[in-house]
Formats: C-alpha cells, sequence, structure tokens
C-alpha cells in the first residue's frame, strides 16, 4: 500500500524515471542456500514472488508557469504463509474418539458422554464396549459429511491437536498512481491540483478449503480503492498576509468477502 507523503511540484525541464523490480524465491526454483529461511512450522520453504514496477514523469506546459508530474507503480506479490490447524483424524470421522483419551495424542486424557445426557459415570460415550465411541445409528449424516471436508492429518506424528499444516498461498495485485499540476498565474498567485488513485485486489488462500475456509480476519477476495482528489490556491496579499484556499475530496470502497459470500450454500 502507499505510504504518506509529499508530491513534488513540476519541473523546468522534462524528467522521466522507468524501474522494475523482480524477486522470485521457490524451493526448486532458486538454489537453497544457508541464508534460505524457513518458517518453524512449515513442512516446505514457501514460494515468494514479487514485481514492482513503475515510472514518474515531469515536464512544463508552458514555460515558466505550467507544469506537470505524473506517477504510476504497480505491484504483483505472489507468497505463501505456512499455517498450524487441528483437524480430524480418521477415525473422528468415522465416529471413534478414542484417541482423546490418550494424552500422548491428546495432551490429556478427555471422556466424552452420551449427547444430552447430564454426564455423570452411567452416561460415558460407549458402543459396544468401546469408550469414546458413537454407535452408527448416532452419526449425523449432515455432521458426517462436514467432516468429510477437511483435509487429513499431515504432521504431528498422530496426534489430535496442531496435526496438519499448509502453506496458504496470497495473491496481491496493486496499481497506484498520481497526477498534478502546478501553475504560476502570477508573482502574487499560484495554483495546483492533484489526483490520487489505488487499486489493490488481493486473493487470499483458504487453509481449509472451500467452504470450510479456516482463515483469520479478512476474505477470501479483498479489495481496497482509494481516491483522492486536491485543489489549492494561494495569493499573497503582502509581504505580511498570505492565504490559502484548498478543496480536497476522498472516496472509497473497501472489501473483504468470505469464500460464497454471495452464494446460497442451502437453497431451499
Amino acid at each position: 500500500m502507499r505510504s504518506s507523503g509529499t508530491l513534488r511540484r513540476g519541473v523546468e525541464r522534462e524528467h522521466q524515471i522507468r524501474y522494475q523490480s523482480n524477486t522470485r524465491k521457490r524451493l526448486g526454483v532458486c538454489s537453497q542456500t544457508s541464508l534460505d529461511a524457513k518458517n518453524w512450522n512449515a513442512l516446505t520453504i514457501p514460494p515468494y514472488h514479487e514485481n514492482q514496477f513503475g515510472a514518474t514523469l515531469g515536464l512544463p506546459i508552458l514555460k515558466n508557469r505550467l507544469f506537470y508530474f505524473g506517477d504510476i507503480e504497480a505491484n504483483r506479490i505472489a507468497y505463501s504463509n505456512p499455517g498450524t490447524y487441528s483437524v480430524p483424524t480418521a477415525l473422528m470421522r468415522q465416529g471413534n474418539f478414542s484417541e482423546l483419551l490418550s494424552p500422548n495424542l491428546n495432551g490429556q486424557s478427555v471422556q466424552l458422554y452420551q449427547p444430552n445426557s447430564g454426564g455423570g459415570a452411567a452416561n460415558k460415550l460407549s458402543c459396544n464396549g468401546q469408550n469414546n465411541v458413537f454407535c452408527q445409528g448416532q452419526i449425523n449424516p449432515v455432521a458426517q459429511n462436514i467432516l468429510k471436508l477437511y483435509p487429513m492429518p499431515n504432521a504431528n506424528g498422530g496426534k489430535t491437536v496442531n496435526n496438519y499444516i499448509v502453506n496458504t498461498p496470497t495473491h496481491n495485485n496493486t496499481i497506484q498512481w498520481d497526477q498534478r499540476l502546478d501553475w504560476n498565474i502570477s508573482s502574487r498567485d499560484q495554483a495546483y491540483v492533484r489526483y490520487s488513485y489505488v487499486h489493490q485486489i488481493a486473493q487470499n488462500g483458504l487453509p481449509l478449503g472451500n467452504p470450510l475456509d479456516g482463515s483469520g480476519y479478512g476474505g477470501e477476495y479483498d479489495v481496497n480503492l482509494a481516491q483522492n482528489f486536491v485543489g489549492s490556491e494561494t495569493h499573497i496579499f503582502s509581504p505580511s498576509l498570505t492565504n490559502e484556499f484548498r478543496f480536497s475530496f476522498n472516496a472509497g470502497r473497501f472489501s473483504f468477502l468470505q469464500p460464497n459470500a454471495n452464494t446460497d450454500l442451502a437453497p431451499t
């Protein structure tokens, strides 16, 4: 995103600057060295690609009177962030939660009880003598289908927590530009107008897939669109009295849409 700053005025002679910067880092594309960083919880080094390019232009339109300055910049970033999540194990997807009884697998022993029973030793969840297991007839088919949407564990040695690690991708595309005109009306009057625009579109991957999501604040599609216009006129009445009239206008649209934000997943 754009940082705060002051936009320069026009110049007496034409000046142009063009630039491009490319960063490409990916396992298997760039050779690894001892300086390559790997997140502590990542199974592989996440990819990172950045291409930043832009240009500036300043020139006089009327000598000593009217000047123009403009700039434009675009940024294309693709990267991944590793995340650690807890997902149902293969047994849990079958209604078998016996792994919760093992401190080695679960961190502590957890006893489940029959639904709506109020607990107590007489109401332990069991099926055919197997503790912490639902009988097949107790399993809600909708809940079972939701469990099937979760990815399978891929980390932490069969434990029930922190057992899924994924590099979640993000694509960030930004374009931003400024246009400015400076007018030396007379020795007592100067004016300028400036228009700035920034449009950022971010597409964020879903750690648990669609429709489970699993991401934090934000959405699958984030849009930041901001525009700003400023006009100013400065008049010198005397060596001790100066007045500036300034007008500005700001407009923006900011949206953070979760997956299926505009989709009815359960139409009637």
